[in-house]
Parts: structure tokens; C-alpha cells; sequence
């Protein structure tokens, strides 16, 4: 009886503990201040979805290798998060996110400032959905849409680093060529 007991105790302590929502998102976040793609990852339910204003109507799944290349190309362009949880509830968790990097400066966008809701179970993210998406500066998505049409007309748009099918990439080859032409394009 007594081996039966500790037993189950040793089985009970070595259950790894589920983080509180509000945790699991702080935890997250961490990974993401470091462009620490595993650690992020380790958060996400198998079957989690996201949401976009304006990029689709339905929920899709996280596409993680996308995920991992934006992580190395955010690193590359020298991005800094930070982030305030401004609502926290027993499932969901509300988080004001503040992103700068080399990109927006250079396009004159200022800082990205969106409001993300996180939906938690059982320690796991199973929903982010970002409900709007703000610059301090220029307008980015008209920003990087007149720099990209300018990129098109020089040595760049041969360079499959940077471009490919027509689109700018977001890895962190991409980032490494394109900085200098973020700055030609800054300072013309």
C-alpha cells in the first residue's frame, strides 16, 4: 500500500503544470521577444487558428513554417516587441502589442501597435484573433506597396532572396538583402 502511494505521488509531481491563460500568453510572448520560434510553438494547440482583419473572412490554421521564416526575418531587421495584457478572463486574454523594427522605421511607418486576442485551453493557444492593426507613421500597407513597386524596377527584382513570384519575402535571407535597399529607398 505504502509503494502504492508513492507511486501516485511521484506521478503527480512529475505532471507538468498548465499555466494560467494569462501565463500561457506571457510565456508566449517571451518566445516571441526572442524570435524563439520553438518556444512559441510549444504553446500552440495542435489545431489552433487564427484571424486577420482583412486577409481572409475564416479562421485558418497557423501556418508554422511561415511563423518560423517571419521570426528570422523580424531578428533580421532588428525588431523589438513589447506588449501590455489589458484584459484577462478565464479563457481569452487581451494584449495591446507594440512592434518596432528596421522595416517601418525605413518606410516611415513608425511602430506597429495591434490588439491581439488570445483564446486559451488547457494551457494551449487555440485562437489568435487581431482585431486591428495601427501605425504611428505613414500608412504601412501603402508604404510597402510603393516600395515594393520601386524594388520591382531595380537589380532587386532579380535577387530570389528578396523576391520571388513577384512578392517580397519575409525570411531571414530576405531581410539580410534587403536592408540596403530599405535604406536607398529611405534616402532617396
Amino acid at each position: 500500500m505504502r509503494f502504492l502511494i508513492l507511486l501516485t505521488s511521484l506521478r503527480l509531481a512529475a505532471a507538468p503544470a498548465i499555466l494560467s491563460p494569462a501565463s500561457t500568453v506571457e510565456s508566449y510572448l517571451s518566445a516571441l521577444r526572442v524570435f524563439d520560434h520553438r518556444g512559441m510553438s510549444q504553446f500552440w494547440a495542435d489545431d489552433a487558428v487564427t484571424e486577420t482583419p482583412g486577409t481572409s473572412s475564416e479562421p485558418h490554421a497557423i501556418d508554422r513554417e511561415r511563423m518560423r521564416a517571419m521570426r528570422g526575418f523580424e531578428r533580421g531587421m532588428h525588431t523589438k516587441w513589447s506588449w501590455t495584457l489589458t484584459e484577462v478572463g478565464t479563457s481569452d486574454v487581451t494584449v495591446r502589442l507594440v512592434e518596432a523594427n528596421d522595416l517601418y522605421d525605413l518606410l516611415r511607418s513608425g511602430e506597429c501597435v495591434q490588439t491581439v486576442v488570445y483564446s486559451i485551453h488547457d494551457g494551449k493557444i487555440t485562437r489568435m484573433v487581431t482585431r486591428d492593426i495601427a501605425y504611428s507613421g505613414q500608412p504601412f500597407q501603402a508604404a510597402f506597396a510603393a516600395f515594393k513597386a520601386w524594388l520591382l524596377t531595380t537589380s532587386a527584382a532579380s535577387d530570389e532572396a528578396i523576391i520571388r513570384q513577384g512578392q517580397i519575402q519575409f525570411t531571414p535571407e530576405a531581410a539580410r538583402h534587403l536592408l540596403r535597399w530599405l535604406r536607398a529607398w529611405h534616402d532617396r
